[in-house]
């Protein structure tokens, strides 16, 4: 769903707890905003978030650490804020993290 700007909404925590298959997150360049449901945990096998040039917003959920097939973490240019979760430190296939241009 990669740069559809007219696509706009909130993140359901519904969505994660129904699609425990669910391998990438894309919604860059979208106008979905809100923030990260903490429901996100529940999908193992996530490889790949993509929330860069979105309206995403708050804190970066610890439960994003449970996502043990994680491997890039992308939210550049969004509206995170707060600090990185220290549970991070455990996602070991993490290999991608970009944060840039928000306020951590």
């Amino acid at each position: 769903i990669s740069d559809s700007p007219g696509l706009v909404g909130t993140l359901s925590p519904d969505l994660f707890m129904y699609m425990d298959q669910l391998r990438i997150i894309a919604f860059d360049g979208t106008q979905i905003g809100g923030t990260i449901p903490t429901e996100i945990g529940q999908l193992q096998f996530l490889t790949f978030i993509v929330f860069s040039d979105s309206l995403i917003s708050g804190q970066i959920p610890s439960e994003i650490a449970l996502c043990e097939s994680l491997d890039s973490l992308a939210m550049s240019n969004a509206l995170i804020t707060g600090t990185l979760p220290t549970e991070l430190a455990n996602a070991y296939e993490l290999n991608n993290l970009e944060l840039q241009k928000n306020e951590l």
